[in-house]
């Protein structure tokens, strides 16, 4: 076993499993931060391990005389970091059970978006930024629409030339001051659901009716790329396949899958899945023009 200079590891360990058991994330000695897994997990299956054996675990916690905080991932290769705060150290080990889990879903590929169910379907922000592919999914449920996922989703090919999306139920987040493109409603709905802020990052925990939950399944039925500009037109136009299979090549986390696979399951998506080009200034208006696009054409 692993551990680190001055670190003080318990004689007796515990060891706790993440995600479902096909593919379940082994961490010792996690629960220093179990407490803070919530807010960036949200609805994640967990147990605890009742086993008189050690079990190598992919990721090990430890803490030093100095209250110090290491989380080590051990999987595949050995990297460690050092955290003073238990929070941090928490949103860091978040981060590592997403990236192991996401990898063990070899059956899949994982796409960096966003992603929101307009009418019951799944439609999926490409392009833009992280904050706004999300702001633009929040304004979409602020509206009354159910919200997928916040920034990792998970594809999968099946029967019928479907292609459904996956939840991982990771909660959204926005940071402060909010953007002046952002209208009275959004701005409502993120202060009733703000778990906790932090260094100007508010946390949300959305219901059960706003938020899908870890692991749902849903029919993917269109990809939006965005196009954020200062011009005051709302525009929707087609996407040509070679731009969205482009698209989702750079959406790609190449580093955990294999490359052959993840491109003949993009260029499968991106031939059977409605693809559109979005440029907005205003997200309340690129939410409208969404909602009436998908109202005539799918």
């Amino acid at each position: 076993m692993f551990e680190h200079k001055n670190v003080r590891v318990s004689e007796r360990k515990s060891f706790w499993a993440f995600g479902p058991k096909e593919c379940e994330v082994i961490v010792c000695n996690v629960e220093y931060l179990l407490p803070y897994l919530p807010i960036f997990l949200g609805g994640w299956t967990f147990r605890h391990l009742d086993t008189e054996h050690d079990i190598e675990p992919d990721i090990l916690i430890t803490e030093n005389s100095d209250g110090n905080i290491y989380v080590s991932k051990l999987s595949n290769a050995l990297v460690f970091e050092k955290f003073e705060s238990e929070f941090v150290a928490g949103r860091y080990l978040a981060d590592k059970l997403v990236a192991i889990f996401t990898a063990r879903n070899t059956d899949k590929v994982c796409i960096n978006a966003s992603s929101v169910l307009v009418n019951d379907r799944l439609i999926v922000f490409l392009g833009a930024t992280d904050v706004e592919r999300n702001t633009l999914a929040l304004h979409l449920t602020a509206t009354g629409h159910r919200f997928f996922g916040n920034k990792n989703l998970l594809v999968r090919s099946i029967n019928n030339g479907v292609i459904n999306g996956i939840s991982l139920n990771i909660p959204p987040k926005v940071q402060f001051p909010l953007p002046d493109t952002v209208n009275l409603k959004y701005r409502e709905f993120i202060d009733a659901f703000t778990e906790i802020t932090i260094c100007n990052t508010a946390y949300l925990k959305l219901w059960d009716g706003e938020a899908a939950s870890f692991m749902e399944e849903k029919p993917l039925r269109a990809f939006f790329i965005l196009n954020a500009n200062k011009t005051k037109s709302c525009e929707v136009l087609p996407a040509t396949n070679t731009k969205l299979f482009e698209t989702l090549l750079e959406s790609a986390q190449l580093s955990d899958f294999d490359k052959s696979y993840f491109i003949q399951h993009t260029r499968f998506a991106s031939n059977e899945i409605s693809g559109y080009q979005l440029s907005y200034s205003k997200y309340a208006d690129a939410a409208k023009v969404i909602v009436e696009t998908l109202c005539t054409s799918l």
